[in-house]
């Protein structure tokens, strides 16, 4: 991992999953992390009183499995909208662009997390746009639509915004 701040989340996932509380130092208290990344975080710290490296390894994986299932809800995405030709060089672009790879992945931060829970909320949004012209709108598709813009909002705090225009597309649709 090449940017310090994600040795931040690492340090304080480690002392929660000692009991320590979040806590960077072990003396004051800590917030300044997102939440759902955090939470990620901790179960893989854990492994850090067997070994230091590890963790790292771990987390590795996590991300690639992050990077992966991105590049698959984007092929969907434009598969479905565009052609499956423009879906495979897409989804191909995301999968191993080295800037995408730098910028997203290789910092050890919450950005893996956040492009995946965008590009499932955008995934989830076009095909909730292609339903409700054809059926009616169900409560189902409603709170899976509103649990994923709360994975949206924990996984980058400031990605609320996303949220909410969605929140507001679904609720001034048609008009």
């Amino acid at each position: 991992f090449t940017r310090d701040d994600a040795y931040y989340y690492f340090k304080v996932a480690q002392n929660i999953s000692e009991g320590f509380g979040s806590t960077f130092d072990g003396i004051n208290l800590s917030n300044g992390y997102h939440p759902l990344w955090m939470l990620v975080c901790i179960p893989i710290f854990a492994l850090a009183r067997f070994d230091v490296i590890l963790p790292l390894r771990v987390l590795l994986v996590v991300v690639s499995f992050f990077h992966a299932a991105t590049a698959v809800l984007i092929f969907r995405l434009i598969k479905e909208n565009l052609s499956q030709a423009v879906a495979y060089l897409a989804a191909s672009f995301w999968a191993f662009n080295i800037l995408i790879h730098t910028t997203v992945y290789e910092t050890g931060l919450e950005t893996p997390l956040a492009a995946f829970s965008v590009a499932l909320f955008i995934y989830k949004l076009s095909q909730f746009e292609k339903n409700w012209r054809t059926q009616p709108v169900s409560t189902a598709e409603i709170v899976t639509l509103a649990l994923i813009a709360v994975l949206v909002m924990f996984s980058r705090l400031d990605l609320v915004f996303t949220a909410i225009l969605g929140g507001l597309w679904i609720i001034f649709r048609g008009k």
